[in-house]
């Protein structure tokens, strides 16, 4: 009846699930003129509010009946409660009746005496009954008096694991309702003070409260002479706003504490679960009570002391009671075979003595007792190693021990359970309710996992963060001040001024001075390790038929993070064409990926599986989402941003470095290319793009110089139409048509090598032209001449575009073989021949991955 009047309540809070006969505007005039003669209802009468109803009755009689007679099991559980109460007061009345009308038979002792006589003297030995008999007929000589001593209340109970939660709703309603014993008896009263004091709501059912201040002030202002109870609910409000909180909060702090000592010590001594299990109970009950106690009050806190019900360390009290739920569970058999030698060695020996002593005992409560005997005695260990499952339920007086030997789980199910609300939902009335129980159970158990693995990401991030910082410190860029620093140091014309201050060099940050100092390091490491454990501690979770794993939230978090940071790594702006040095990026990767291997030591996950997904998406163009890669962005940087200024004469190739280095211009590069085309800047970039990678560089940047080449033959058509038209040209097209006409698909080695000295001599007789200009200077570091002017760098760009392509027609398909060449004696048309091929490599075919010389 409390979850159907639970769900009532909830229904007609929300527009969505509301009766629809108590929203329907038509319907609105009705329900209003029926709450207002609310209970008295008249059908007979034509009444024209009341005419609306009539066409929907079949069905209001249908969709309101569950409701209807919902409100109906209350008022029968109301008259059968009544009905309870009564007869139990009658039995009362009834057997305090009996004590004083017997108290009034004068012949009572004659009677009882006279027959006990005759059946001792006919059977040899009194009546069974007749000791107990005559034991009450002599207590009961003043039967008031008697029965005041019996009907007292009970002070004191067995409670070391009773809910505190059940004890204030019994100490809190049962006072509301039977309020007049808080006039005379003071320990009633303390009783209700201490609940006031503790608390300032109680749960009714779920997230339904009652407030308890409120309510009993409400009721008692209405009743005379109660201005001092009143006086004392305000007092207790005050004291329970004011230290409640505090209160509470101290005892979970202890709690912590002593469930952690608690948890410790089992595990190193697990036998000790047999004489201590009692305060392992208690301590399940205490950390229950707190939980419980917090949820309530953490929604209807007051704003006072709001900090007092904000608890962070409330997963570690859960968690210490699943550590002691989880030794309970594996150490049961040690609990039982403790119990079980306990009652069978001490307990039965015991009972026994005490039955063999009674001086008078009936015969049925010898059986009874002999019998609790020979249980007890019939005991063995082997009971508990054969599995074998206990039933003491025949004999069972409440007693503790026997409790332990036999239901220990149940009592470890009511202490330790931490649900807030809990229910059976297996028996829940309607299916749609328990789907959506179990919808929003998997929704919130989905959001926990992936909470929990966010933050874990992003402690990682941070202390990946922290390492990168660290490695950077090691870069050789940062040397030049500790070398001039050393410099200086060494030369003698330091002058007597203060000089800049020594900077500190990479690695104090490991010499530890003092142990009390924290760094920020060692906070992010000490909560990642405690996160890693809480998502290490669980392999599998089942939730509604559906298991979790917590570990893969983790993984798939750190790939789609890695990704990312990679990516981030390269500080590629597009805008003014700036991005990261190959070296730098590989230094950041590999502090990132040791970061990441280390996480194997708190979490087992794989993460040479997250290495190999996410590097190898960062090999291809695009990742797995559609996202740009490394590779995509230092293609577009070296073909877009490098590549142009080479093609524009403002870089050039430095062989004896094998990179390439900015010429003098007017305008200044915003980069030095040398940092990002020697040997070691290629060998890191070959590392991070890989096989496939380079690959599609390669690929896009022979797109490049074949569409450069396209742009000489378009180039040469404009010659050819300008020849046609009678304009000077510097190429004869003539010329290049007859030699075109020449071309044989057979041409041997011998004359693929001819025709590439011929094309030697060719540039050979141009070097003069050029070298005659005043205007050319001849660089012999880059082994190329550079020009001054920017109108003289385009003309000589455009006339050497030409000359390219006059190449391009006059050789063959494929160029001469490197064998052809090598045959040479002569030096120069060795070196020649090789320059030639570097420019025209692209139509070899070859993979620049493996070797960066070949890049070149």
């Amino acid at each position: 009846m409390l979850t159907r009047l639970y769900n009532i309540k909830k229904a007609c809070g929300d527009p969505k699930a509301k009766p629809s006969y108590l929203i329907d505007k038509n319907l609105e005039s009705a329900v209003k003129f029926i709450v207002r003669k609310f209970p008295a209802v008249e059908t007979r009468n034509n009444n024209q509010q009341l005419a609306q109803l009539q066409k929907e009755k079949s069905e209001i009689l249908k969709n309101l009946a569950l409701y209807y007679f919902t409100f109906v099991d209350v008022m029968e559980f109301k008259t059968v409660n009544f009905d309870l109460t009564k007869n139990y007061l009658d039995l009362i009345i009834t057997y305090t009746t009996l004590m004083i009308l017997l108290s009034r038979i004068e012949e009572r002792k004659a009677i009882i005496g006279l027959y006990n006589y005759a059946h001792e003297m006919t059977h040899g030995a009194s009546d069974r009954e007749y000791p107990r008999l005559g034991q009450m007929i002599v207590d009961y000589e003043n039967p008031l008096k008697k029965m005041m001593e019996e009907f007292v209340p009970h002070s004191k109970m067995p409670c070391e694991y009773l809910s505190l939660d059940a004890m204030e709703k019994w100490i809190i309603f049962g006072f509301i309702l039977c309020h007049g014993i808080l006039n005379t008896d003071a320990t009633a009263l303390n009783l209700w003070k201490l609940a006031l004091q503790s608390s300032s709501c109680l749960s009714l059912f779920r997230d339904e409260v009652f407030h308890i201040h409120k309510a009993a002030e409400d009721l008692f202002v209405n009743i005379r002479g109660y201005n001092k109870r009143i006086n004392d609910i305000r007092e207790c409000k005050e004291a329970a706003v004011s230290h409640a909180g505090s209160m509470h909060r101290e005892r979970r702090k202890f709690l912590r504490s002593a469930l952690k000592e608690l948890a410790t010590v089992l595990s190193d001594q697990p036998g000790l679960l047999g004489p201590k299990a009692l305060f392992v109970f208690m301590a399940l009950s205490f950390a229950r009570d707190e939980i419980i106690w917090l949820l309530r009050h953490a929604d209807n806190m007051p704003k006072k002391s709001a900090d007092d019900f904000i608890d962070k360390h409330i997963a570690e009290l859960i968690f210490y009671m699943e550590e002691l739920r989880a030794h309970v569970r594996k150490y049961g058999p040690v609990m039982q075979r403790y119990y079980v030698q306990y009652l069978s060695g001490f307990d039965a020996v015991v009972l026994n003595e005490l039955v063999q002593n009674l001086s008078v005992c009936p015969e049925d409560e010898s059986i009874i007792m002999s019998s609790f005997v020979n249980t007890m005695t019939s005991l063995s260990v082997k009971q508990v190693e054969d599995g074998e499952v206990f039933d003491f339920r025949g004999m069972r007086l409440d007693w503790f021990r026997l409790q332990l030997v036999e239901v220990f789980i149940e009592l470890m199910a009511t202490t330790g359970s931490s649900l807030y609300f809990k229910t059976d939902e297996r028996e829940a009335d309607e299916n749609s309710v328990r789907h959506h129980i179990g919808d929003r159970s998997l929704s919130l158990c989905n959001m926990f996992l992936d909470e929990m693995a966010k933050q874990a990401r992003n402690l990682i991030t941070d202390i990946c963060t922290e390492q990168c910082t660290l490695s950077d410190q090691l870069l050789p860029k940062h040397c030049a001040k500790t070398i001039s620093q050393a410099v200086n140091k060494k030369s003698k014309k330091q002058t007597g001024k203060k000089g800049e201050p020594e900077r500190e060099k990479p690695g104090v940050e490991s010499m530890r001075k003092n142990r009390l100092v924290v760094t920020n390091l060692d906070k992010l490491h000490t909560a990642l390790s405690e996160l890693c454990f809480s998502i290490n501690y669980v392999p599998n979770m089942v939730v509604w038929e559906h298991t979790f794993t917590p570990r893969e939230y983790l993984t798939s978090h750190l790939e789609i993070r890695f990704t990312k940071s990679i990516v981030g790594m390269t500080m590629y702006n597009q805008a003014t064409q700036e991005i990261a040095k190959p070296s730098e990026l590989l230094t950041s990767v590999r502090a990132y990926m040791t970061v990441l291997q280390s996480i194997e030591n708190y979490v087992q996950i794989d993460i040479t599986r997250v290495f190999n997904n996410v590097l190898l998406q960062q090999t291809q163009h695009l990742d797995s989402h559609g996202e740009p890669t490394i590779t995509s962005l230092y293609t577009n940087w070296y073909l877009e941003t490098l590549l142009r200024q080479v093609s524009n004469g403002h870089i050039a190739y430095f062989p004896a470095m094998k990179a390439f280095v900015n010429l003098p211009t007017e305008n200044e590069l915003t980069f030095n290319a040398e940092e990002y085309s020697d040997i070691s800047e290629m060998r890191s970039l070959s590392e991070l793009l890989g096989p496939y990678g380079m690959k599609f560089l390669s690929e896009s940047l022979m797109w490049h110089i074949s569409s450069q080449v396209a742009e000489l033959k378009v180039a040469m058509n404009v010659y050819e139409l300008s020849s046609a038209a009678g304009l000077p040209c510097e190429i004869d097209p003539a010329l290049v048509v007859a030699l075109s006409s020449q071309k044989s698909e057979n041409i041997s080695p011998e004359e693929e090598y001819k025709i590439a000295c011929l094309l030697m001599v060719f540039v050979a007789v141009s070097l003069p032209t050029l070298a005659s200009n005043v205007m050319s200077q001849y660089s012999p570091a880059i082994e190329a001449f550079l020009r001054a002017s920017t109108l003289q760098r385009g003309y000589y760009t455009r006339k050497a575009r030409l000359l390219m392509y006059y190449f391009l027609v006059e050789i063959t398909t494929f160029p001469p073989t490197e064998e052809a060449v090598l045959g040479g004696q002569n030096k120069e048309e060795l070196d020649g021949y090789r320059a030639f091929h570097s420019l025209f490599q692209w139509r070899r075919k070859r993979e620049y991955a493996s070797n960066c010389d070949s890049f070149y």
